[in-house]
């Protein structure tokens, strides 16, 4: 098993015993989806031109998660780009509305957040994200960007917390 997919499945296997519904799990270079499968479409302009695939999407009554894994927080830059892309480009409103028509049950969800996991923090930590250090799949530490105000902690915090 490479470094990413040990991520990715460790992140998988500590949030499926958290108050947190995984609503999408494709682990990387993965040909099959776990749970249910999300698209998020990819626009240029008013022209669609893909979609974005994103590896773990969590949610609860107060937050919308978008999680990338990678091994390295240093190889995760083309990602912490595309969630951010969603985010600025989709936003938040017409991702609820997009998982709602898909079956997903974000209706409650009042924020976006987004996330990466990763083996090991070699880099910065992004302003805007939180970095989840995977230990085992029982282990779980959680670094906050700057800009993560002390709510959406909490949030996340007590959302995290294993049932």
């Amino acid at each position: 098993m490479s470094c990413e997919d040990e991520v990715s499945y460790h992140m998988y296997s500590f949030f499926i015993e958290t108050r947190f519904r995984v609503l999408h799990w494709h682990p990387p270079g993965g040909k099959k989806y776990f749970t249910g499968h999300l698209r998020i479409p990819r626009f240029s302009g008013s022209a669609r031109i893909g979609r974005y695939l994103v590896d773990l999407i969590l949610a609860n009554n107060e937050v919308l998660l978008l999680i990338e894994c990678k091994c390295r927080l240093s190889e995760s830059s083309e990602d912490l780009e595309k969630l951010r892309s969603i985010r600025d480009d989709v936003g938040f409103e017409k991702l609820k509305t997009l998982f709602l028509r898909q079956g997903a049950s974000v209706e409650e969800a009042k924020t976006l957040m987004l996330g990466v996991g990763v083996k090991y923090i070699d880099a910065p930590i992004p302003h805007d994200f939180i970095v989840f250090e995977t230990k085992s799949p029982d282990v779980l530490v959680t670094y906050w960007g700057s800009s993560i105000c002390e709510e959406h902690k909490q949030r996340i915090s007590e959302a995290a917390r294993k049932i």
